[in-house]
């Protein structure tokens, strides 16, 4: 899957509060999620997976707030080098400019473990990239939409 068109046609026509049948019918690959929950109790309702990025396999994650489609999260792998997430980021920043424009803010720091974040506010919702530290050398990589409410 190429970084710049594939993985963002995951999200590019879902709107806050789809049903999962909505969802499936516009994303035909998903299966059932694990279920896995976000602190605000949505729940992984839908997956696709892998889904290769920048170099690496990612759980695309669709998460439903009751049964209404509420954001999807890329995951990748945890516990991956900084090095090996760092360059992903920059990677996926670089589509993510080239189809959003510039983005709203772009961070990142190397204090305690490597970090960083890059959002990009559309019209529809907000798309975002995000490096954890997990430790001084590893860090976990997602990315994700968030539509706007209805």
């Amino acid at each position: 899957m190429a970084m710049g068109s594939a993985s963002p046609n995951l999200w590019t026509n879902l709107k806050s509060g789809l049903s999962v049948a909505e969802v499936q019918r516009m994303v035909p690959q998903a299966k059932n999620g694990d279920y896995s929950s976000l602190s605000n109790g949505a729940r992984g309702l839908l997956q696709v997976s892998p889904v290769n990025v920048a170099g690496k396999k990612f759980a695309a994650n669709f998460f439903f707030l009751g049964d209404r489609f509420h954001r999807v999260n890329f995951s990748g792998p945890m516990n991956d080098s900084n090095e090996s997430n760092l360059k992903a980021f920059n990677q996926i920043f670089e589509g993510f400019q080239s189809r959003y424009g510039v983005a709203a803010n772009r961070r990142v720091a190397n204090e305690y473990g490597l970090s960083a974040r890059a959002e990009w506010k559309l019209p529809t919702g907000e798309v975002w990239i995000v490096v954890v530290p997990i430790t001084a050398t590893t860090s976990l990589l997602n990315f994700g939409y968030f539509p706007n409410s209805n």
